[in-house]
C-alpha cells in the first residue's frame, strides 16, 4: 500500500466520515443555522439600504426646506424640518434640519427658540461640522436677548475650542461688543488688543485699531 493510499484511507475514514456522520445526525439543526445566517445578512442589507434612502429623502428634504425658507414661504419650510428633526432626533440630517431652522428664526427675530434649538444641537454633538457655527449663533441669541452673561461664556467657549476657526475673528468683535454694552471697558479693549495682535494687516485688525484709537475712524476731528 503506498503512502497516498494511505492518506486517502486516513482523509476517508477520520475526517470525511466522520463529518458525514455527523452531519447526518445533526442535518435539521445545521441547516436551521445556516438558514437562519443566510437570513439575517438578508435582513441587515435590508435595513442599510432602508437606512441610506431614508438619509437621502431626508437630506433632499432639507435642501427643499431651505428654498422654501429663502423664498419667505416660512409654514412650508418649517413645516418640512420639523418632520426631519422629529423623524430622528440624533440623526446627523436631524441636527442639520435644527440648524437650518435656528438660522432662519435668527433672522426673523425669533431669538429665543433659536437659542433653545441651539442648545439642542449642542446636546447632540454632530455632526462636528455645524457645532462651531452652532455655537456662535447660540452666543448671537442670548446678546440679542439681552443675556451678556451668557452670550460672553458662549463666545469665550467658542474661542477655547476654535481658536483658528474662520469664524473666531468674528467672535472675538462679538464678544468684545458684548463687553462694551456692559460697560467693561477694560476687557472690550483686552478683545480688542487681541484682534490686533491676531489679525495683523486684516480687516480685523483695522476694526481693532479704530475702537483702540477712535481718532482713526474719525481723523477730521
Amino acid at each position: 500500500m503506498t503512502q497516498e493510499t494511505d492518506f486517502k484511507e486516513f482523509l476517508e475514514e477520520k475526517i470525511l466520515k466522520p463529518a458525514l456522520e455527523l452531519y447526518n445526525k445533526y442535518q435539521n439543526i445545521i441547516i436551521g443555522i445556516v438558514g437562519g445566517i443566510v437570513l439575517v445578512v438578508i435582513l441587515a442589507i435590508m435595513t442599510i439600504t432602508r437606512l441610506q434612502q431614508t438619509q437621502k429623502r431626508n437630506w433632499e428634504k432639507i435642501a427643499i426646506a431651505q428654498a422654501y425658507l429663502h423664498n419667505k414661504m416660512y409654514s412650508e419650510g418649517f413645516k418640512l424640518l420639523d418632520e426631519i428633526i422629529s423623524s430622528s432626533k440624533r440623526a446627523k440630517y436631524s441636527t442639520y434640519a435644527m440648524y437650518t431652522k435656528s438660522t432662519f428664526l435668527f433672522e426673523n427675530n425669533d431669538f429665543a427658540t433659536a437659542k433653545d434649538l441651539c442648545l439642542k444641537i449642542l446636546e447632540v454633538n454632530k455632526p462636528k461640522s455645524i457645532i462651531p457655527h452652532t455655537l456662535y449663533l447660540l452666543g448671537q441669541c442670548y446678546q440679542n436677548l439681552g443675556d451678556s452673561k451668557n452670550a460672553i461664556s458662549t463666545y469665550n467657549i467658542f474661542i477655547s475650542k476654535y481658536a483658528t476657526h474662520y469664524l473666531t475673528p468674528r467672535v472675538y468683535e462679538s464678544l468684545a461688543v458684548t463687553y462694551e454694552l456692559v460697560g467693561d471697558k477694560e476687557n472690550a479693549r483686552n478683545v480688542y488688543d487681541k484682534m490686533n495682535i491676531l489679525y495683523p494687516g486684516s480687516y480685523w485688525s483695522n476694526l481693532a485699531q479704530q475702537k483702540l484709537n477712535p481718532t482713526l475712524a474719525n481723523p477730521t476731528k
